[in-house]
Formats: structure tokens, sequence, C-alpha cells
């Protein structure tokens, strides 16, 4: 009652005050309940503002429904992606599309016989090596693709340019309630950077568009999970089995919800305008052929034709489509290929097998491929002793598969960048992992100057472009009296590293006019400046070939300050030296580091060939 009461009371002072416009502090309401008092007299203001509030929400949902179901989330979460320069688009460089024949060859623009030999660089446009980081950068991507030129590739197959969904900072984070996906349009920074770096070397890119096993980057169970096939048994068919008849039960190729979801997902990828080009995927010449997916389990012949179909002829693309079906499995399970298989898939361009520990007659395969108007290539070849227990046994496949004109060609599983910091290579355990040139004397480094060799006699190129063998400058990252440590440079077997005392500065023009300033070399083997081995990445005196003594140079110049510099040495014909390299300074007296001076004489960048052959000339 007494709380009534009170009510009351504040109800008939809250009329008094709307009738008494002189009162303006209403001090006899509710004295002992402020709060209450104040809430009662602004109710309308209250109301107001929580009406404002429900229609900006209400809004802000509609928006949300919108935006993220039908287009674009922008969805990074905390993630800062890393900055990716602009490559200035060229044309020349890869002009036309590589087309199929009636005969079941592939030809390039200029109707030449196109033959492809590489590798697999899985991770280009998401990675999962580095802890901390979720986009790689420019650098990497830059270190990658410029390694599998060096190496002979004239084509690169890459998951990650198009297959991207499930995670936060995927291309496609999800599904909206309406049924539609829930795109993140930041996630193809990568993707355009990497597509464009390809373009400007002349690599052409095989880009598979699912997954058939739940990596990192995605796969076929995220559009099944979207569809509402949520229940144990659809992953243990659709991502964990290896029977293909079991995996025929998987809801991904015969649902018409997820095959819808599926084809909104191709559309969106193919449908994308690179900035630097201006055109859409489905019109660019880098792009050498759309994958259906990755070694899919189960994919029969309908669905295969219905995806080559929408990629072809829905949407234009004027690429090559690749079969992404399993081919090794299907063959175990005594599926059609030959004849049954190629006729109903008219739509398909390209059939690919993954060579790991079977042993498949590859050149037979090719010529059944052929026999019905299609190209055959390997599209994952595991070149590591536990498919090929010799390196003659890698060469004898690989000499074998060229004297078959049926095969199109082979891509080798798989490449990786150098770190961005120092210490070497990003690694990854799943013992296929190729870290070029490969350590000197080891059975790694003998197999990839191997597949270099071969490549290039595959493409047609035995005698490359010399500069397409100039390994890039290290980047110096730090430097004290005693060591210096580096960010390694493509393609290089070793460093040279140089000291020399600072007159006045680090530049190349006082190197060259100052006697006192010739520089001094202190190491120029992989067994103390390399990326590999225990010490890869850093030089130091306690295990320099060669120990300088900086401070005592450093001092008889009455300054006290020394200068390094490091050149890169590659494998080739001949070693070839990068002198356009980088140059740090160290001070003593301060323990400053001065980073990225770079030497900017005409001579110390000049390329010059070295007569002397060095260790194992590849």
């Amino acid at each position: 009652m007494a709380s009534e009461h009170t009510h009351s009371q504040s109800y008939q002072a809250l009329e008094q005050l709307e009738r008494d416009d002189d009162i303006v502090e209403p001090k006899n309401i509710d004295d002992d309940r402020p709060f209450m008092g104040c809430l009662l007299r602004y109710r309308w203001t209250l109301v107001c503002v929580l009406a404002v509030a429900l229609v900006f929400g209400i809004v802000e949902l509609l928006l949300h429904e919108l935006v993220i179901g039908g287009q674009d989330s922008g969805e990074t979460g905390d993630y800062d992606i890393p900055a990716y320069g602009r490559i200035e688009y060229n044309s020349s460089k890869l002009r036309g599309f590589v087309s199929l024949g009636e005969d079941g060859f592939l030809y390039s623009p200029s109707g030449e016989q196109f033959r492809m030999a590489g590798c697999n660089i899985y991770w280009l446009g998401r990675d999962e090596n580095v802890p901390g980081e979720v986009y790689p950068s420019a650098f990497r991507i830059d270190d990658a693709l410029q390694t599998a030129l060096m190496m002979g590739s004239n084509v690169v197959r890459s998951h990650t340019l198009g297959v991207s969904t499930g995670h936060p900072h995927a291309l496609v984070t999800g599904v909206a309630k309406d049924g539609r996906l829930r795109f993140n349009s930041l996630a193809w920074a990568p993707i355009d950077y990497a597509m464009d770096r390809a373009r400007a070397l002349g690599i052409r890119l095989v880009i598979p568009l699912t997954d058939n096993w739940w990596y990192y980057h995605g796969s076929k169970m995220d559009f099944v999970r979207w569809a509402g096939f949520t229940h144990e048994r659809h992953e243990a068919v659709c991502a964990r089995t290896h029977d293909t008849v079991e995996a025929k039960a998987c809801p991904f190729y015969s649902h018409p919800r997820v095959v819808a979801l599926f084809k909104q997902y191709v559309r969106h990828v193919l449908e994308h305008v690179n900035p630097s080009t201006g055109l859409p995927l489905t019109q660019d010449p880098v792009v050498l052929a759309w994958e259906t997916g990755n070694e899919l389990i189960g994919a029969d012949a309908e669905w295969t034709q219905t995806m080559a179909h929408l990629i072809k002829h829905e949407l234009g693309a004027k690429q090559l489509v690749m079969d992404g079906r399993d081919l090794v499995r299907d063959l175990e399970a005594e599926l059609p290929f030959e004849a049954e298989y190629l006729d109903s898939t008219p739509d398909v361009d390209i059939i690919t097998e993954h060579r790991y520990y079977w042993f498949l007659d590859s050149p037979a395969r090719a010529a059944a491929a052929r026999a019905r108007g299609k190209a055959y290539v390997v599209g994952e070849l595991d070149w590591t002793a536990a498919n090929f227990p010799a390196a003659a046994d890698l060469q004898g496949y690989l000499q074998g598969l060229a004297a078959e004109p049926a095969v199109t060609g082979w891509l080798w599983w798989s490449l990786f960048s150098h770190k961005d910091q120092a210490g070497g290579f990003v690694t990854h355990d799943d013992g296929y992992s190729a870290y070029y040139p490969g350590e000197p004397g080891t059975d790694a480094h003998r197999r990839l100057a191997l597949m270099r060799r071969e490549a290039l006699r595959w493409i047609g190129d035995s005698v490359p472009d010399p500069t397409a063998l100039i390994p890039a400058a290290p980047h110096i990252l730090q430097a004290s009296p005693h060591s210096v440590s580096w960010r390694g440079g493509a393609g290089a077997a070793h460093y040279r590293v140089q000291t020399r005392p600072k007159i006045h500065s680090c530049s190349a023009s006082e190197a060259e006019e100052d006697p006192r300033a010739a520089w001094r070399t202190v190491c120029e083997a992989s067994a103390c400046a390399s990326d590999f081995g225990a010490h890869s990445g850093v030089w130091s005196t306690a295990w320099a070939a060669v120990p300088p003594d900086p401070v005592s140079t450093a001092g008889a110049t009455g300054v006290g300050k020394v200068c390094y510099r490091m050149q890169a040495i590659g494998v080739g014909p001949a070693f070839l030296e990068a002198l356009g390299a980088t140059t740090l300074k160290h001070d003593l007296r301060s323990a400053m580091v001065a980073r990225n001076v770079v030497v900017s004489s005409s001579k110390a960048r000049k390329i010059r060939w070295s007569k002397r052959r060095q260790g194992q000339i590849m």
C-alpha cells in the first residue's frame, strides 16, 4: 500500500508540473526515490529514444541480412590484412587462352601444342603454416611464384585461389537465413595479388573450386552443412570415407539445395572482377583451367557435367574445365573411365590423376582420355623417395611421360617460400614439401635439380632466359658487430657475406672511391651462409669461414663503424651473382641498425655471369 501511495503522489505531482509551466525543478516529486521521479518526468523522451533505437535495430538487421546474405560481409575479425602492392596489368605476357583441339591435345593461343610442367602451391590465397598469419604476405607470394618460374614451371595449381569456404577469413563465411551465402570481399586481396603476380611472370593457373577433404581452406562438407545436413553420417560419407561407392551417398552431388549453394559459390568466384585488369575471372587468360574440385570421391558424370556446363555455358568462361574426380580411387572401384564417363562429360577438357604411392600406367590413361577427345594431366606428383625410391626412378617416370604425346603435363606437390623473417623457409610436415634449391649434397637437392631439367625440356625451353635464373637479393634484417640476419632470396643456393669499414657512409660510391672502404668477403659457402641447416638465415663469427675483426678494422679508421653487404649465389648453367643486394650498416658506438640501405650504383646492380663452377650445378 505504501508503494501504491507513493506512486500516486508521484503521478499527481507530475500532473501538477505539466499544468504549471513556471515550475522547472520538481523537488517535491518523490524526494526519497529520485530515479523514479526522473524516469517519470522524462518518460516521453525515453519512449522516443527507445522507438528510434528499435527502428535503427530493425534497419540494421534488414541490411545485415541483405548485405551478408547476398553479397558481402567483410568479416575479418581482429586480423589485419597484409598490404599487397598493385601490379600493372600487361596483357602481352599472357595473350589469349589455351584451348582443347579435337585431337585431344591442348594448344596455345598461337596454335602450337601446349604442354605444362609445374608445381602445386596450395596456400597462395590463404595459409595455415605460419602462426598468426591468415593470408600469405606479398613477399611470400612473390618468392614462391618466382621460384616456380626458376624451376621451369609454366603452370601452377593452387587450391586456395578457388577453395575458400567455412571460415571467418574465407571468401564465404557461412549462409544467411534466406539461404544465400555470406561473402567476404576482403579475402580477395591475396587472391587478386597472386593472380597479378602469376600474370606478370607468364605463369598460368589451375584453380580447384572445392575440396573433398575437410582441410583448413574449406571443402564440399561446408555446403552440405549449410544445406542442413549435419548428422555425423553425412560427415562420414562426405569428408572421411575413402570408398567411392560409399561417397556417392554424400548429398553434395545429388541434393538440389546443396547443388544450388555450390553453384552460387562457383558463380561468385568466376564472376569476380580483378581490380588490376577490370576483367571478370571468366575472361582472364591467367587462368588455364577451372577444376571442379580436388580429389572428389564419388563424383558421378551427371554432377561433373552439370558443373562444367555451368562454368562454360552459363557463366561463359573462356578457360578449360578440369575434372576434379579422384581418378585413383575410382579406378580401384572399377568404375567406368575410358568410355561411359568421358562420353557423358562433353564439357570437360582435362582428365587428371594424382600419383602417390600407387602405380598407375599414366601413358595408358592418357591415351584412353585422348581417344575420347580429352587431355590428360598428372595434377599432383609425389617427387619424394616414398614414391620413387631413387632419383633415377623419378627421372625415368618423367621421361616416360614426355615420350607419350597424349600426356599433357605434370604438376608436382608442393612448393614453399622463404619466411618473412630470418630463418630459411616456411615448412610443412606432409612429407612432400619442397624448398628450392634444396640443401646442397642432399637427395632433395638432386631431385629438385632433376625436376627442373625435365620441366625445361618438357616445355621446350632447354635454354631458358638467363634472367629467369638470377636469384633474388636477400633482405638484411639485423646486424651486430659479429653477426647479420636476413630474409632469403628466391633461388639462392647460398650467400656471400661482405664487410667493410664505414668511412662516411655505406654507399657504393664510397666503396669504389676510397681504398680504405674496400669490401672484404667473410663467408662464401653454404656452410656459413645459407637458408638451410641449423644456422639458416643467420651468419655469425662463431661459425664464419673467415672471421672478420670489425672492431679493430673500424678502429683503424678512427670512425668505429662497419658496413655489411650480402649477395645471393644461385645455381644454373653457371653460377649467377645478384650484386644488387641489400647493404646495411652497423654503428658500433650507438649500436643502432639502419635497415634497407640499398646499393644504388649501376655497377653494383649489374648482373654478371661467373665462370667459376662451384658445388653441384643444376
